[in-house]
């Protein structure tokens, strides 16, 4: 899914790209295509400074970043589920090949109190 991606001008510029990832695939095909895609990210934007925003609902995100974190399947919603619209920021040192949680779940800036159905 890289092979179309152009390089960026300058580090300045920003771009917005969407990335589709298959769905269809089993869970370990689409976690494995995710952590590519964050590989790629860290390769591109190495310096500490640099941050990528990357967007999904709560269900997708609770298996991406279960699989970054390097979780079994079974444990992915290990420090709890996401919920739509929360703010979760995973962090990497060595180029994508590990990453660790910096904030998870943050949704105190939706002013009400979540529900049970509100996480995935």
């Amino acid at each position: 899914f890289f092979e179309n991606m152009p390089e960026l001008s300058t580090k300045e510029e920003l771009e917005v790209r969407r990335f589709a990832f298959d769905v269809s695939q089993n869970k370990q095909q689409y976690i494995g295509d995710i952590r590519c895609f964050a590989e790629e990210m860290a390769k591109r934007f190495p310096n500490d400074d640099d941050k990528v925003l990357a967007v999904s609902h709560g269900a997708a995100l609770s298996a991406i970043m279960g699989g970054l974190l390097g979780y079994p399947l079974k444990d992915i919603r290990k420090n709890g589920g996401l919920s739509n619209t929360s703010l979760t920021i995973l962090e990497t040192k060595d180029g994508g090949k590990t990453f660790k949680p910096v904030v998870w779940n943050e949704t105190s800036y939706l002013g009400r109190k979540l529900s049970k159905t509100d996480s995935l």
